[in-house]
């Protein structure tokens, strides 16, 4: 398929997942008059366009899961409609979107910033099989929102923090001495020994069992 056909769709669609930040912030601050100014920025440049039905239903099916993710942070998930696919006018869609975000904003608690999120859900869940991908779809965002987010605050990389989190729980169990090192690397998520020593050294310039050894005597 030619680039031609699918791009304006996908800049749209894209474009919906990047309002998220700004329209947290402009809940955190009750600020009425900025929410509606970012939504009727992102309508306005809908409306340059040459939009088609599926275009606009595409680009309500991301509102939802924004209007979603952010309900649900709140506790308010069953209290808000979603909107309807068939809305095919998009002052309407302006008009319907911004009634679910002022219900939201009226009763909105500021929570952890989205990266301190993806943080703790890295340290909750190092142990399993995760990666950028599959934190990105627990979080119903891309991989490469995940990703620019959290290196503009920690300044790393998601993929290496989970690799620190997973060393730093690896040397508390090896200092303990209560596992084998074949058992540690399995607790923090590493179910081949040698890739875990590999790693391991990378980290700490030692091998497990130099670096458990020279912490036992």
């Amino acid at each position: 398929m030619p680039a031609s056909v699918i791009e304006p769709d996908t800049v749209q669609r894209n474009s919906v997942l990047t309002l998220e930040l700004r329209i947290v912030s402009a809940m955190r601050q009750k600020d009425g008059d900025r929410l509606r100014e970012i939504i009727e920025d992102y309508c306005l440049s809908l409306k340059s366009t040459d939009l088609r039905l599926q275009e606009l239903q595409n680009c309500t099916a991301d509102m939802n899961l924004l209007l979603h993710r952010i309900a649900s942070q709140q506790e308010q998930d069953n209290k808000l409609e979603p909107l309807s696919l068939w809305i095919n006018d998009i002052d309407l869609w302006e008009m319907e979107t911004l009634k679910r975000l002022d219900t939201l904003m009226s009763s909105f608690r500021s929570k952890e910033e989205p990266a301190d999120r993806i943080y703790s859900y890295i340290k909750e869940h190092y142990a399993e099989n995760i990666t950028l991908s599959t934190i990105a779809a627990d979080f119903y965002q891309t991989p490469q929102y995940v990703a620019r987010i959290f290196k503009a605050k920690y300044h790393k990389t998601v993929v290496n923090s989970i690799m620190e989190v997973r060393m730093e729980k690896a040397c508390e169990l090896l200092k303990a001495g209560e596992k084998s090192v074949a058992q540690v690397g399995e607790i923090v998520g590493y179910e081949d020994e040698n890739y875990f020593g590999r790693v391991f050294k990378k980290y700490t310039g030692q091998s497990p069992a130099q670096y458990r050894r020279e912490r036992s005597e």
